[in-house]
């Protein structure tokens, strides 16, 4: 292939309309929120309110779509206007503290495109690409902790308030379904996408789980990115999975609530100060992931390498 027929390609690719309409990704960016939310904050009091913040970003989101220019100011504009109607509305009334209100919205606006691809560029040694593509998550990763900053001073502090009763441990296994619904609908996934999606869902949150046992939250989306890797490298290759990408960007998403799960138990999420070191942690958690992407790549990458079958597009197909 040409480079010319390449960027054409690329072109026709980014102005293909998407399988759902507005009105129906929208509300699959709802429902993508709603089972963020019961990973990190699992209570039905902050279900509504998980909704509703869902509904306001996904239409804020929307907005890209005509007006592309306006995509790099989205994550600032997005995580401002969540920020002050979760601090009016939405965290007195679900009894929970700040951060744990607006993170299930604000997932799905992280670059996690730009840090999952750029990660395994940087482990295939392509410097220039892979360091372009992290420089590109860092700097949208900090216009959302500016929005965040943003609509804290403009709304004010959330006065702390009084845990709500959590789920049952059930819960988790009942999000990992729900986030699977909403990305297939929000990212408009291929047909027939639906299972292995929630395949690798499920391995990078079970995983994620069970790591959590023995280290801190912080850092066991380390291991669920290791192990969702090497599943959606191989599964990409059965016939009716979709892309290893898709699956890899879903487990990515899903593994961030995770890692900021332990927010719920500190003292910058019961109230409503939000320190530099809360933020910090939270970019860690998140660099967390995209370094586990780098290491399960790095060893499937040199595993399957000296497999007798042949690389690329010729790759045996499971049926």
């Amino acid at each position: 292939i040409t480079p010319t027929d390449a960027v054409a390609a690329i072109e026709a690719a980014r102005t293909l309309r998407p399988r759902f309409g507005p009105v129906l990704t929208t509300i699959g960016y709802a429902i993508t929120t709603v089972g963020f939310g019961m990973v990190i904050n699992p209570t039905w009091a902050s279900l509504p309110g998980y909704l509703f913040l869902g509904l306001v970003v996904g239409g804020i989101v929307q907005l890209g779509r005509p007006f592309p220019g306006l995509n790099p100011m989205l994550p600032t504009l997005s995580a401002t206007i969540v920020t002050v109607l979760a601090t009016w509305f939405v965290a007195d009334t679900a009894h929970d503290g700040l951060l744990r209100v607006i993170a299930p919205p604000l997932v799905a606006t992280l670059p996690g495109m730009a840090l999952t691809i750029g990660a395994m560029e940087l482990a295939a040694s392509q410097l220039i690409s892979g360091s372009s593509r992290l420089v590109y998550g860092m700097a949208q990763l900090g216009l959302l902790v500016f929005g965040v900053a943003l609509g804290v001073q403009i709304a004010g502090e959330v006065y702390p308030q009084s845990p709500s009763a959590q789920m049952g441990t059930w819960s988790l296994y009942v999000a990992i379904v729900v986030v699977a619904i909403g990305l297939n609908i929000y990212l408009s996934a291929p047909q027939r996408s639906l299972p292995w999606i929630v395949a690798a869902i499920a391995v990078a949150l079970v995983g994620q789980s069970l790591a959590g046992t023995v280290m801190s939250a912080a850092h066991s989306g380390f291991v669920g990115a290791i192990l969702v890797v090497p599943f959606s490298m191989v599964a990409a290759r059965v016939k009716t999975a979709p892309s290893a990408i898709v699956m890899m960007l879903s487990a990515f998403w899903s593994l961030v609530p995770g890692a900021l799960s332990f927010e719920s138990v500190s003292q910058a999420a019961s109230g409503g100060n939000i320190g530099v070191s809360s933020l910090g942690a939270t970019g860690a958690a998140i660099l967390s992931i995209a370094l586990g992407t780098v290491v399960g790549w790095s060893v499937f990458h040199t595993i399957d390498a000296r497999l007798p079958w042949p690389k690329g597009l010729a790759q045996p197909t499971v049926r």
